[in-house]
Order: C-alpha cells, then structure tokens, then sequence
C-alpha cells in the first residue's frame, strides 16, 4: 500500500510544491493515491492462500490511510473559506450557485462511506471553484432578498381639531353675511299710574357682516410618485385635509379679521375684566390661582345676562398645571373645584377643551353655540396642472375651503378671553 508521501516521491514532487498545490490539485493528488490503492487490494484480496489476519491488517492500513486523506483534504477546504465538517452537520453556509457546498453536499453520502467503510471502492472526486470577489454579476443569479417594508405611512403626528366641534355648523350660498342687531336701547319698563304717559322704550337696528373667506393648500408631485405607492394619491388628499381644517380652526379660532383673514371667534370676545373682585376692590382674591380666574371670567359672562359657559379652552401646558393646583402649601390635597374623570377635565362643572391652537398661557371662556362657522364651499380636493407641470410630469393637488366665522355682535359678551397671569395679577389680594 502506498502512502501519499511515497506517491509525491515517486512523482517527484516535493513536499513544498505539493503545499502550494490548489485545492483543485491536491484533490486530484489524493484520488490517484486511492485508486492505486484500491487496485493493490483488490489484487491481494485475489491472492491463494492470503491469510485473513494479513487481510485484515491491510484493510486497517486503508481506512487509516483514507482517514487522513480525508483530514488533509479538509484542510485544503478550510484554504478555500470552507469547513468538511460542517457541511457533513448541515451548518449553516452562505449558498451561491456554483458554491462550494452545492458541490460537496451532492457527495456528503459518498464521504461518509469514504470516511467508514474499508471498500476501495468508494473513492469521490471533487471539482473545486476557486475563491474570487464577489459580485452580482458573477455571485448572484436569482432575486435579492428584500428589506420588510412595514405597511403605511408613519405620520407625523397631527393636532386634533377639537375648537371645531364646539361652534354651530351652518351653510350659506353668498359670500357676504349679515345680520341685524340691537344697539342703543333706551328707556324701560315699569309700573305706571292710571291716566299717565306709558314707560317708552327705544333702541335701534343696525346692520353687520362678514365677508366669505378662502382657505388653500397644495402639492406638486410627479406622476411616477402618484403610482407608486397606489396609496400615495389618498395620503396626499388626507394630509391636506388635515393641514387645511387645522388652519380653518386656527382662523375660526384667532383669525384677526383683515384682509384674507375670518375674525376669529376669540378675536371679537370681551378681554377679561375683573370688576368688583379686582385688586383693592371688595372681592379681591386671597392666593388666587387658574380656578379663581375661571370663576371671575364666568361671573362676567353671567353678569351680561348670557348662557353659563359651556367650554374653557387652554394648552395641554397651563391643563397639565391646572391639575396639580393643591389647596396649599401644607395641605397637600387637590383642589376639589378642578374634577378629573380619565382625561376629561373640568372646573366647577364646564368641561376644559385641550388644544395646541391656544397659545400656552392664554384661556377663553364661552358658549359656543353662539358662534357659528359658516361653509360656502366645503373642503374640495381637486387635481390638475400648473405652469409647466404637463411637461414634467408634475400634478397639482389642491385643498380649498371657503366659509366664514360669525359671532353676532349682541352674543359676543358670551366669551371672554384672556392671559392667565395677568388675569391672576388684576384680582390678587393687595398686600397690606
């Protein structure tokens, strides 16, 4: 039986060449070894009189000749990136086309009887690839794997429109408004003595208006992104829904009145005026605090013979200290006047309306059913061209509404508006 070490002899090859043979070469080595091999034991095996202990012992002499065989092969592999072992476990290696475990695991079952059987038989040739970069030209034949696209859009987080579910909702087919008011009464009624001048009472008609206004919004954005997502189209719609109704709350809200601006519901309220609670006044105001304020506001409505205030507008940051008002600084309760159900919250019973359009430090008080938003126009989405669009593949998409925001002049002193620390300031006990 031969050895390798003896074939390479016989070959004249060195040791060292043989070293720096490929992995190719060396395969190629071993399987000329295994078939001189397998011919000497199948003519032994053929000899009269051969003893079976000699037989026996030659057979030994294969599988240990083929065991580290195979280890040296397994380590011209390793020259390659690739581990025998591992291929025979089914571990894990990346897989290309023409990879080197496609290759050895269509022989993983000829290895193992290589490796375990004592037949000369079984010999196995490998053609080995040898490593280059990789590329998706030479490395890639079927699809990429892609990354997971999670489904939607991730918004940007949007403020809630909440100040326009409070107003009455009206429409109107002109673009002005107007109303008649009473201005200037005079004289009252009252008991009169038999045969005397009844008690006469005057007051005059006036007119006021409000013109309608346009609120716009748009995008240009090309075709191909109109396709693509097919979502696309409807989330374009939807973000301009949203951005043109918050500005439609923002003018009903605080729209100054000019120009293209509605007069906005807060902008034609009374300022808050403290009367008999102001400072140095009979009912001044010990320690007063955000409730104290709310309650002087309310008398004020009260006091112009209007309805109890059905909302009290404020930011999320002057609620957010409203909640944590104590009774004092020893008594750590929570003031009882300040209810708090969930996220719900009000004072002395009028529900607070939360709302970023309010600026922080500002309040309003009101029953807002006495203002009223018009819609001449209601919110319209229309697509189309501009410019230059059509040659660029660019579309437009319009947002518009038209409408106006009326608080009729008589009804107005059913709000009151006002900053919180001023209005603190205007009823706060002098110090004596």
């Amino acid at each position: 039986m031969i050895t390798l070490k003896s074939h390479l002899e016989a070959k004249g090859i060195s040791s060292e060449t043989f070293e720096g043979y490929s992995a190719t070469e060396k395969a190629g080595v071993f399987n000329e070894v295994n078939e001189i091999n397998a011919k000497e034991f199948n003519a032994l095996k053929e000899v009269e009189g051969e003893n079976s202990k000699a037989i026996a012992k030659m057979s030994e002499q294969l599988v240990a000749i083929k065991d580290k065989q195979l280890a040296d092969l397994n380590d011209a592999l390793k020259e390659q990136g690739i581990v025998l072992r591992k291929l025979q476990k089914g571990d894990g290696v990346s897989e290309n086309t023409e990879s080197l475990k496609s290759i050895i695991e269509s022989k993983k079952e000829e290895l193992k009887t290589l490796k375990d059987s004592s037949s000369s038989s079984n010999n196995v040739k490998f053609e080995i690839k040898a490593a280059g970069d990789m590329t998706f030209a030479t490395n890639v034949t079927g699809q990429v794997p892609q990354a997971y696209r999670i489904p939607g859009f991730n918004d940007i987080a949007q403020r809630e429109t909440r100040i326009l579910d409070l107003p009455t909702k009206a429409t109107v087919g002109s673009n002005l408004i107007e109303w008649v008011y009473e201005a200037n009464e005079d004289g009252a009624a009252g008991p009169t003595g038999e045969g005397l001048i009844k008690n006469q009472i005057d007051f005059d008609l006036l007119v006021d208006s409000e013109k309608v206004k346009k609120i716009t919004a748009f995008i240009t954005i090309t075709d191909e992104l109109l396709d693509d997502p097919s979502q696309m189209q409807s989330k374009i719609n939807n973000k301009l829904t949203t951005k043109l109704m918050q500005a439609v709350e923002d003018q009903y809200y605080d729209g100054d009145g000019s120009g293209i601006n509605l007069n906005g519901v807060r902008t034609t309220a009374p300022a808050f005026a403290p009367g008999s609670f102001a400072t140095g006044s009979a009912n001044e105001v010990e320690n007063p605090n955000i409730v104290d304020v709310i309650a002087v506001a309310k008398s004020q409505i009260g006091k112009a013979n209007q309805p109890a205030p059905n909302a009290i507008l404020m930011n999320i940051e002057d609620v957010t200290v409203l909640k944590t008002i104590k009774v004092s600084s020893t008594d750590r309760r929570y003031v009882e006047r300040v209810l708090m159900s969930g996220e719900s919250l009000s004072i002395d019973g009028t529900p607070v309306v939360v709302s970023n359009a309010v600026a922080v430090g500002d309040y309003m008080v009101g029953y807002f059913p006495y203002s009223t938003l018009y819609t001449k126009q209601s919110l319209t989405i229309e697509v189309g061209y501009n410019a230059d669009n059509f040659v660029k593949n660019f579309k437009t998409i319009r947002a518009e509404w038209r409408g106006a925001g009326v608080c009729e002049t008589n009804d107005r002193t059913a709000f009151v508006k006002g900053v919180i620390a001023v209005s603190i300031a205007a009823i706060k006990k002098a110090v004596v």
